[in-house]
């Protein structure tokens, strides 16, 4: 029998900072995670690399428009869910210049903020904590195992 095919799930976030808050979103209408604050993400795209998926994800679902060269990859996350999948999740960061993000997909989104990473949501993406402690102490790999 031959070798099963790649079954990694990509996607993409972006870590954007005002001085030294985050925007996270409120997830709603997703199936996944709907409830709780994340950061501007998606999936990516055939043909597209992770940059250019984070600077279409982030002008998608907060009206905000940057260029690739703009983003600084931040970290790579490997999270294996309890179910046995496999996501390869690729954070990159990137300063807030211009006009205010807004919610630029009500139907996904309940709203977004400016959070203080050391003063989440309560009801953040689990793993959202651990991926702006790993990007802001230089950590560029991660594991992240869903319990």
């Amino acid at each position: 029998m031959g070798a099963m095919p790649p079954t990694a799930i990509r996607d993409v976030y972006v870590i954007v900072r005002k001085g030294s808050d985050v925007l996270l979103m409120l997830r709603e209408g997703t199936g996944y995670k709907d409830g709780a604050w994340g950061l501007p993400s998606g999936k990516v795209e055939p043909g597209e690399t992770y940059a250019e998926a984070a600077v279409r994800e982030l002008a998608e679902e907060t009206g905000m428009y940057v260029e690739t060269s703009d983003l600084d990859l931040a970290l790579t996350l490997d999270r294996l869910p309890a179910d046995g999948g496999h996501w390869v999740g690729v954070f990159f960061s990137v300063e807030h210049h211009g006009e205010e993000p807004f919610n630029a997909e009500p139907a996904k989104c309940r709203e977004i903020g400016w959070y203080s990473p050391s003063e989440l949501p309560k009801e953040a993406v689990d793993y959202v904590g651990s991926a702006l402690q790993h990007a802001a102490d230089g950590v560029r790999y991660a594991v992240w195992r869903d319990l």
